[in-house]
């Protein structure tokens, strides 16, 4: 299976970067961080609002993050 990028999961959602924040619960500031691979380690805590967001594993969205 070839993993998605975050923002494929993002666009396969119909959410825009704005939703996904207040959805999950994060601030776009971190947000932004994150899908530009500027953080090394989302924490778990993050990484469990933004999956249970998208709809997705933690397993899936670990894999669609870029590596920082």
């Amino acid at each position: 299976m070839v993993s998605k990028t975050l923002d494929e999961l993002i666009d396969a959602r119909g959410l825009s970067l704005r939703e996904l924040c207040k959805v999950a619960g994060v601030t776009p500031l971190g947000l932004r961080k994150i899908r530009r691979g500027e953080v090394a380690n989302v924490r778990v805590a993050t990484a469990n609002k933004l999956a249970k967001a998208l709809r997705v594993s933690v397993r899936v969205l670990r894999a669609s993050l870029p590596k920082g």
